[in-house]
């Protein structure tokens, strides 16, 4: 009896000793902290942190059912004094145990005069021996379970690693939105040299029967060497050193135009302000009113828009632009011509093309205009009232996305198959073929399964853009508007999930959740409601909390352009019929 009576003063002493460790305040930051308590394997969220609580403070305190009913079991934890104000830190845990769904239970961690108490449903005990730092350690004296010997309490290891912050902060606004207020602009440079007509002409208001037969007299001069030229936009003060390319392509029937259009000068303007580096090109124009030649004058503008591609990919360090991402946008003939950059074969040449009676062979569409053999690889296209002579050029190997523009009206290049300039029906067919508008283009493109869009303006005619005074009009904003959309999904990454919902039974073991990256790589993923089982940017098991309100995953994804995107799959509980 006396040995009790001087062990048990001795043993309060010794743990009223052990509960006065020392620790640099605050004790614990807001975020997620991987934890365990015994053998459990916990993740554990601090979301809220209170100085100076006391009872009567309790009311200031945003409490909701869960806290109600953490709040009374923390007044009713012996180790805490009524009298004395204390921290807590709150938030909640789950179980990190091979479950797909868990519940979140609220605790508390409670500092009181360098006493340490963690009270939750499951855990409620003193904390001993405790170290701190972002490795918080010590021992539990798990009060909510039954003594031994009347005073010695179950001892348990807890230990919270808090995580890193992961930065999802990315910009996904370039390519999308004008990130740049000015531009740099290079003018009048010479990408090459080629036998032709002419290069530029200023648009006309006259029709064009009249600007054909004004352009004869032209003819008697015959072809010499010209100078072939382009426009370059940059962005200002851009830091990066590989970016899209976007070349523009004037119209005119090969007869007029050039690379200063009002259309083109706005595309490129909205183009460049959103990051991408464009080019807008003057190529040879002009042809006799004969069907070969006339051909042969698309072919060399396809020729000059190789040519100009093969200079900019050769100097693409100096432009700071990647060859392997070009887009090829143009009007009316420039549409045509960028659709047979994209997809026009040597072995599909034109037979007017080659060596004839009266004609020079005009060579492969890259043996023209200069001398540079640097590749590039075209990565869309828009195509504004163009055509083609036969869709049988556009194969499913090269896979090139489209987008289309076109009034149903369209008297000068057909909307369907037809002879293009309507208007002139006897020379019309004396001198052209059929060809194949963007409607027939549009349907061919969807056999294929190529991506690819038609926006069709009904009851317009050619150049729908134009208003009777030949000014642009509230379509330009429409094709302004596509096109950005239509590039911008090509220029950032595309993120696939293997499910349009994601259905996740809340008995069902955790496994992973699939997604599929092109055109980069994923860099961030963000849950909500439930929590990725371990820190890493990139794990894709997640914990669900059974009781939130709304569920999805997100993966950021980014690539060497500094594009950016995001998307997002969305969650669905579902629980079992009983």
């Amino acid at each position: 009896m006396r040995l009790l009576k001087f062990f048990w003063p001795a043993m309060c002493l010794l743990l009223m000793s052990c509960n006065q460790s020392e620790f640099k305040s605050p004790l614990l930051d807001k975020g997620i902290y991987d934890g365990k308590i015994g053998d459990d394997e916990l993740i554990i969220f601090v979301d809220s942190i209170f100085f100076e609580i006391n009872v009567t403070s309790f009311d200031t305190i945003p409490v909701t059912g869960d806290d109600s009913t953490l709040f009374s079991r923390i007044l009713s934890f012996k180790r805490i004094k009524h009298n004395q104000s204390f921290d807590i830190y709150r938030g909640f845990y789950v179980h990190k145990r091979g479950m797909a769904v868990e519940v979140r239970y609220p605790f508390a961690v409670v500092v009181q005069n360098n006493r340490v108490s963690f009270i939750s449903e499951e855990y409620n005990g003193l904390v001993k021996q405790l170290d701190t730092g972002r490795l918080l350690r010590g021992e539990i004296l798990l009060d909510n379970e039954k003594t031994f010997l009347f005073f010695w309490r179950n001892r348990e290891e807890l230990l919270l690693e808090k995580r890193k912050n992961e930065d999802y902060k990315s910009d996904l606004n370039r390519y999308k939105v004008p990130i740049f207020e000015s531009f740099n602009f290079s003018e009048n440079l010479i990408y090459g040299r080629a036998d032709g007509y002419w290069t530029e002409t200023p648009y006309l208001d006259d029709p064009y029967v009249k600007i054909l037969s004004r352009g004869m007299v032209n003819f008697w001069k015959g072809e010499k060497e010209l100078v072939l030229k382009m426009d370059i936009y940059t962005p200002m003060n851009d830091s990066l050193s590989l970016r899209p390319l976007v070349l523009l392509v004037h119209g005119g029937a090969y007869y007029i135009g050039n690379k200063q259009s009002e259309t083109e000068k706005i595309l490129a303007e909205q183009l460049v302000e959103r990051g991408y580096v464009v080019a807008s090109i003057d190529y040879r124009m002009g042809f006799r009113l004969r069907g070969y030649d006339i051909e042969r004058s698309g072919y060399k503008a396809l020729q000059d828009v190789h040519a100009s591609l093969r200079y900019l990919s050769a100097h693409s360090e100096k432009f700071g632009i990647d060859p392997m991402h070009v887009y090829v946008a143009g009007t009316s003939a420039g549409a045509i011509a960028s659709l047979n950059v994209a997809y026009l074969d040597n072995n599909e040449r034109p037979e007017s093309t080659f060596k004839g009676r009266f004609v020079e062979d005009l060579g492969d569409i890259e043996t023209s205009g200069n001398d540079y053999t640097e590749t590039f690889q075209v990565k869309g296209v828009g195509n504004m009232w163009g055509a083609v002579i036969d869709t049988a050029i556009i194969d499913k190997e090269k896979n090139i996305p489209v987008i289309s523009f076109h009034g149903t009206d369209d008297e000068i290049v057909p909307f369907g198959h037809d002879h293009p300039f309507e208007f002139a029906v006897i020379l019309n067919r004396l001198v052209t073929g059929k060809m194949y508008g963007s409607k027939p283009i549009h349907e061919h493109l969807d056999r294929l399964n190529i991506d690819n869009k038609l926006i069709v303006f009904e009851g317009q005619g050619h150049e729908p853009q134009l208003d009777n005074f030949k000014q642009v009009n509230e379509r330009m904003n429409v094709i302004s508007k596509e096109i950005v959309a239509f590039f911008h999904k090509y220029t950032v990454p595309q993120i696939f999930f293997s499910d349009d919902v994601l259905q996740i039974g809340v008995d069902e073991r955790m496994q992973g959740v699939e997604y599929k990256v092109d055109n980069g790589n994923a860099t961030s993923i963000v849950v909500s409601g439930g929590i990725k089982v371990e820190p890493g940017a990139l794990e894709n098991r997640i914990i669900w909390f059974e009781d939130a309100r709304t569920y999805s995953f997100d993966v950021v994804a980014e690539n060497h352009l500094a594009g950016v995107n995001r998307n997002r799959l969305i969650v669905e509980l579902v629980k079992p019929d009983r």
